[in-house]
């Protein structure tokens, strides 16, 4: 399959609103190639977030991983890249936590090469994960910086609600719907 015809699915939202578990889900539905987050890789690398300085080059990584998938799924034939989460994640990040909005149009412009969003609501229940989430007023604050930011992309968005099997099946629809 050629790379052209691998669609790219960036599953975002904010801390605990199940989006590995999404991407878990989808994985055993599909032929995909899964990109895991640069992010949490990083935190449970290094047992710590990352600084301000760090951001940049962690977006870059996470591109990377994305664009690496993207052949890797072409060579196997597979018709997806799942991508639990995505750069612009990093860009929300650096901008709730230290203010830095510098890195969103660079990630947004990487987005659009995305064919589908799935933005992953916060109606689950919030559940701790130490050194990976702080609570959530800081997912409420990400998914409303993810929101504005992500409702400016003219690409398909579908937000993911309900629990369990129902947000699972949302997802397949709209794969499916992809040409």
């Amino acid at each position: 399959m050629a790379a052209q015809l691998v669609r790219r699915i960036a599953v975002v939202g904010a801390e605990s609103t199940g989006k590995t578990s999404l991407v878990q889900a989808l994985s055993e539905q599909v032929s995909a190639v899964v990109v895991p987050e640069q992010l949490r890789q990083f935190v449970e690398q290094h047992g710590r977030a990352p600084t301000q300085s760090e951001q940049t080059p962690l977006m870059q990584e996470q591109i990377r991983a994305e664009e690496a998938a993207v052949e890797q799924a072409a060579s196997l034939g597979y018709r997806f890249v799942l991508c639990d989460s995505s750069a612009v994640m990093t860009a929300v990040y650096s901008h709730v936590y230290f203010g830095d909005r510098t890195l969103y149009d660079a990630a947004l412009a990487y987005h659009r090469t995305m064919d589908l969003t799935l933005l992953c609501q916060p109606d689950l229940p919030w559940v701790a994960d130490p050194g990976q989430r702080d609570g959530p007023d800081i997912q409420r604050t990400v998914h409303e910086c993810l929101a504005d930011w992500l409702g400016d992309l003219d690409a398909p968005l579908v937000p993911i609600v309900g629990a369990g099997d129902s947000r699972v099946r949302l997802a397949l629809r709209a794969m499916a719907a992809l040409h």
